[in-house]
């Protein structure tokens, strides 16, 4: 693993897309999901009706340098945004579909371009989210369970009855192409794959493969293969880099692999304005990046930005908090490695500096 990750520590997760705009509810339907982003399945959306959404996206007031000055300000060291989520739209500049921001929306331009070399400028390092396996916009991709199989039937319903899903057909057709194109065309230091539904060993090596082929110092998480809450297969290690754990989990042991905890400011990754949702305290959000830190791993706290383009005022507030305690505490946080200690302490956690001189004791009481 680069020394680069290791020593980062925080980093700054974007949920971004069409679901954006809708902000958790479509036409009375699909609110009650915790996650916004997922409003497509919540609402039963079909892909013809959600194709007129995604036509409309126009995020006119998304300012890629004002996003990285915020998260440079916060003292985030990494940023990873959502290039492709499970609804199948992109937001880059594809060749292999042109169901993305350039091709299909009036805003025409390259978001993934546009952050990456905002996020450059300011000396963070920049990754990409992109969701291998699902796509709800191409009928032979999996779905995440035998539960949500009968979406298929909804978001699709011209499909033959007889219809039998591909995922090697999708895998070679898009999903592995567009990896490809994002590794080629991009200035990417980390791909962030999730939900591996169907996901195998020799897919598994595709997509690595392809990975380190164009971009051999590109970090890969381990939900090209694991889901969040999986137990962690040794055969296969060689593939990725470390482990993303559970959504919005707090580790609570030392664990023998290098971890990543995906938390958000928010109870939705997308931005949520419909339905019931909630957003962390100030304090719930510093314990949680300690606990994270402290148990040996990295913090990526999300935000959902809106779908003007803006970032959500309550997570640039947020992250500010943070920012404000890591210019006091960052020497006990950044290049550190994890409690030395047998037992974590009652009034909080410690971290230990990585050439083991100095001690540091983070009080969260």
């Amino acid at each position: 693993m680069d020394r680069w990750y290791r020593d980062a520590k925080f980093g700054a997760f974007i949920h971004f897309g069409v679901y954006s705009s809708l902000e958790g509810e479509y036409k009375g339907r699909g609110a009650n999901h915790h996650y916004s982003e997922w409003i497509q399945i919540a609402a039963k959306i079909p892909a013809e009706e959600y194709h007129k959404v995604a036509s409309e996206f126009n995020p006119m007031e998304f300012d890629a340098d004002e996003w990285a000055q915020v998260f440079k300000n916060s003292g985030i060291r990494y940023v990873v945004i959502t290039s492709k989520h499970h609804d199948g739209f992109a937001l880059f500049d594809s060749m292999v579909s042109d169901y993305n921001i350039v091709d299909y929306t009036p805003f025409k331009r390259d978001i993934i371009k546009e952050l990456s070399e905002a996020c450059h400028r300011q000396g963070l390092r920049f990754g990409v989210y992109y969701s291998q396996a699902q796509d709800w916009d191409e009928p032979d991709a999996p779905l995440n369970s035998a539960r949500l199989e009968k979406n298929r039937a909804v978001i699709h319903p011209d499909l033959p009855m007889d219809f039998k899903p591909d995922m090697d057909r999708y895998i070679a057709n898009k999903s592995l192409r567009q990896v490809e194109e994002l590794m080629k065309n991009y200035e990417i230091d980390l791909i962030w794959f999730d939900t591996p539904a169907g996901m195998n060993m020799e897919r598994v090596k595709l997509f690595s493969k392809m990975v380190r082929k164009h971009r051999p110092g590109c970090l890969i998480n381990s939900r090209i293969i694991h889901k969040g809450k999986a137990v962690i297969e040794a055969q296969y290690l060689p593939y990725y880099d470390y482990v993303s754990i559970g959504d919005k989990e707090v580790p609570t042991r030392k664990l023998p692999l290098y971890v990543e905890s995906p938390d958000s400011v928010s109870s939705s990754f997308g931005y949520k304005t419909k339905g019931e949702y909630y957003y962390h305290s100030e304090k719930e959000m510093i314990d949680r990046f300690v606990r994270t830190v402290c148990v040996g791993g990295n913090y990526l706290l999300n935000n959902g930005p809106m779908g003007n383009g803006k970032l959500d005022p309550e997570a640039i507030r947020l992250y500010g908090v943070i920012g404000k305690w890591l210019k006091k505490n960052g020497e006990s946080v950044y290049d550190t490695r994890r409690n030395p200690l047998p037992n974590r302490p009652e009034w909080g956690d410690c971290s230990v500096s990585k050439d083991g001189k100095a001690l540091y004791l983070l009080s969260l009481i």
